[in-house]
């Protein structure tokens, strides 16, 4: 079983550059038409976070915990 957190977002160009520092990158990208918001997947290793820009999604606040399979220094 997988769990796909979704994170709401308010600025996605911001809240990409921020996940990509942590080495996310972006598999998809939808939008129903202009100027309507945005929901995203990004993805690293084996790991999936949708980021959504829709105002029901995700209301939060939240927490999201990125766990190494080993520490390394």
């Amino acid at each position: 079983m997988n769990a796909i957190p979704i994170l709401r977002i308010r600025d996605a160009e911001r809240s990409l550059a921020w996940w990509a520092r942590l080495g996310f990158t972006e598999e998809f990208r939808h939008q129903f038409e202009d100027g309507f918001p945005l929901y995203i997947g990004i993805l690293r290793g084996g790991s999936v976070i949708h980021l959504s820009q829709h105002e029901g999604d995700a209301p939060g606040p939240a927490l999201v915990y990125l766990l190494r399979p080993t520490w390394q220094p």
